[in-house]
């Protein structure tokens, strides 16, 4: 028996605003996913490096942008912050191994972190089990490693119809996971982010390489949603606060 949650925070990895937003039409639960009532979103631009590591540390980092004094020490994360509530976070990208906070790491960490090609719909369908048999928390984080990976693997560009449809098979895999655990877990309040869109040929940094387009996404059913990546953090810390004071 599945419990409610008081947020949910979700993390598709690599969902283009844009894309989403041009061929929803032609995906079942990406269609849904926009289309849900009371919900608003916005594109959220990556105004960070635009590579996965990098946004997960803005997304969910504290002590990058308080100040808490010359003596203070101040927990990195905004899940070790909030140590009084019970909070989890599966899979979260900020370092290596992954983030696994208040739930035992699972043995196929890795499998879950750089999805193998060869068993990728089977591997990421279990995680999913994996996620949603071991939520036990107010607030949850999870991150999946889709429709990223499936990018690298099995459409590293769109330059056919073919390619566009495992495009679409891939987003829209991502929303219906995303939805599942809205729809199981029944949040009051709940956001689903992505931390870039697919390649580009950015190369305004020092370490010449191609980078991820900066159109993340941000939806949310609770009031207005950060529309850059650098105000997830303050977003995060509102609505957690907000919660605390319910109790």
């Amino acid at each position: 028996m599945y419990h409610k949650l008081d947020l949910l925070v979700i993390v598709l990895d690599g969902l283009s605003y844009v894309f989403t937003n041009t061929f929803m039409w032609f995906g079942q639960y990406m269609q849904k996913l926009w289309k849900l009532d009371d919900t608003k979103r916005s594109m959220l631009y990556i105004d960070v490096l635009p590579e996965t590591p990098y946004v997960a540390n803005t997304f969910f980092r504290l002590d990058i942008y308080v100040n808490a004094g010359r003596n203070a020490i101040l927990p990195h994360y905004i899940w070790e912050y909030f140590r009084d509530l019970r909070i989890q976070a599966f899979n979260i990208p900020v370092s290596i191994p992954t983030c696994y906070f208040n739930v035992s790491r699972p043995r196929k960490w890795i499998d879950y972190f750089v999805l193998p090609k060869e068993r990728f719909d089977e591997t990421i369908n279990e995680f999913h089990e994996y996620v949603k048999n071991n939520i036990n928390s107010r607030v949850t984080f999870v991150w999946y490693m889709i429709p990223d990976q499936a990018h690298h693997y099995f459409f590293p560009t769109i330059h056919d119809y073919d390619s566009l449809k495992k495009a679409i098979k891939y987003y829209d895999m991502a929303c219906r996971l995303a939805l599942d655990l809205i729809q199981t877990f029944k949040p009051s309040c709940w956001i689903i982010l992505s931390d870039h869109g697919f390649t580009s040929d950015v190369r305004d940094t020092v370490i010449e390489s191609l980078y991820h387009i900066r159109d993340g996404i941000a939806i949310t059913n609770c009031g207005e949603p950060p529309r850059k990546a650098s105000e997830v953090i303050y977003w995060l810390y509102k609505n957690i606060i907000r919660l605390k004071s319910r109790r």
